[in-house]
């Protein structure tokens, strides 16, 4: 087996293994987030802010890239989980507006 095989599969278990527990989930789903790979691009005109953004987001492809390649089944699960987080949140929030309205 050639040295970079071995590395590409040893990167894929390294993946599946985080993609395997709800932590794990979510700390993926926080780097993809955070590298903006998982939203539209942003319209810079500086430059600067542009090659930044870019870079970041390249990270995060690099990233899901490896997430589809090893376990793309996760992926939708980490995705739908973050969707049930954010919902429980906003409801969090709806309340606690709710409760400070009412005082």
């Amino acid at each position: 087996m050639q040295v970079a095989e071995e590395e590409y599969r040893k990167r894929l278990k390294d993946i599946s293994d985080l993609m395997d527990t709800p932590h794990g989930r979510r700390i993926a789903h926080r780097i993809l987030a955070s590298s903006g790979c998982l939203a539209r691009p942003a319209n810079f005109i500086d430059p600067a802010q542009i090659s930044y953004s870019e870079g970041k987001r390249s990270i995060g492809f690099d990233i899901y890239a490896d997430i589809m390649d090893a376990v793309p089944k996760k992926f939708q699960i980490m995705i739908l989980e973050a969707h049930e987080r954010q919902e429980k949140i906003n409801l969090r929030l709806l309340k606690e507006q709710g409760e400070m309205n009412n005082e």
